[in-house]
């Protein structure tokens, strides 16, 4: 029964990392933005605290995930050095039944292996949780950090165009001498021509914005 939980909490876990990897390039109101929420929230309340430091804040997120998840490292320790101490005893069973490849001699050995992992309360499978929950995080994270402007400045995208515009007048005008059309986007967007005043762009005509190169340029050129 046991075993039974912990292999439909591993499959949640990783249909919910699939759910997150799809929306973390979304925008601020796509279908799981629910799951960036707690982690955006998070990362700016570091941010504020220390003047926007990216490598500062990153430590400290680092250092809280690792605090939380500090129970479940502990645990995966001590099921690894019972996993250690039970290979003998497991290599004994597998030489046991060596050669035996019909169908009641295997299951013999599948059940002589479960029993002596049973009795020793090791679980193979629970070394897998908190890879795939530290992996659910990393996605989360990755879909934060990529677009600061959005997650963490919760801009809207017509915002973010209007930034970029900004930006893309600076990077093309000679009195800056900069004259790089595509300095601010990972693929070529041009200028916007029209932002709606009512409704909002679509995420994928945003989406090709470099927010990190636009961020530095907001800070380079503030006014």
């Amino acid at each position: 029964m046991k075993k039974k939980l912990l292999l439909s909490l591993v499959i949640a876990l990783l249909v919910l990392s699939a759910l997150c990897l799809v929306s973390c390039g979304d925008s601020p109101r796509a279908n799981f933005y629910f799951l960036i929420v707690p982690f955006a929230w998070l990362i700016r309340q570091f941010s504020s605290w220390f003047g926007g430091n990216y490598i500062l804040v990153l430590f400290f997120f680092a250092l809280v995930i690792k605090i939380v998840f500090l129970p479940l490292s502990i645990h995966q320790q001590k099921n690894q050095i019972k996993g250690a101490k039970l290979r003998p005893q497991m290599a004994l069973i597998e030489r046991k039944y060596q050669g035996l490849t019909d169908q009641d001699s295997q299951m013999k050995k599948r059940n002589e292996l479960m029993e002596m992992q049973q009795r020793a309360n090791y679980s193979p499978m629970s070394g897998c949780l908190p890879m795939i929950l530290q992996m659910v995080i990393v996605i989360v994270l990755y879909g934060v950090i990529r677009a600061p402007m959005t997650y963490l400045a919760q801009m809207d995208n017509n915002t973010v165009a209007e930034v970029y515009n900004v930006a893309y007048h600076i990077s093309t005008s000679e009195e800056y001498g900069i004259r790089d059309p595509n300095k601010y986007a990972s693929k070529n967007i041009g200028e916007f021509k029209e932002i709606p005043e009512e409704g909002e762009l679509p995420w994928s005509a945003v989406q090709g914005i470099d927010q990190f190169k636009l961020t530095e340029a907001a800070r380079a050129y503030p006014e």
